[in-house]
């Protein structure tokens, strides 16, 4: 999707200081730093996933920060574990951080797929 949008998107993509692999980030540019860093958290190991998050920030100052879990249920359930450590340990990133589940994600990619050309030329500069 990022790629419809005008991103550059990059897998698997690891900090500067190379202490942190992020899953997917996005940039304006190739050579930019990332602008929104995605965490998929299937294990439901939310300090790990909000660490490597708030790595991207301190690195990049990405201005939106994806933590992606398993499912709907998994979703709420992680935005009441995330809630009390933005408020503590990450404060940092609270406003940053969008918890979505991966089923709405999925939902996301599907519906847009099939417009996917038309994005790309909306999404132009």
């Amino acid at each position: 999707m990022g790629e419809w949008l005008g991103f550059v998107v990059s897998r698997e993509e690891h900090t500067p200081d190379d202490l942190y692999r992020l899953d997917v980030v996005w940039r304006d540019e190739e050579g930019h730093a990332p602008l929104k860093a995605f965490e998929v958290e299937l294990s439901g190991e939310v300090d790990k996933a909000l660490a490597r998050l708030a790595h991207a920030y301190d690195m990049w100052r990405c201005e939106q920060l994806w933590l992606i879990v398993s499912d709907e249920a998994k979703a709420e359930r992680a935005l009441k574990l995330v809630e009390p450590r933005l408020r503590g340990s990450f404060a940092r990133i609270r406003s940053r951080v969008v918890v979505l589940g991966w089923e709405e994600l999925h939902s996301l990619y599907t519906t847009l797929k099939q417009h996917a050309e038309l994005l790309k030329k909306l999404a132009k500069r």
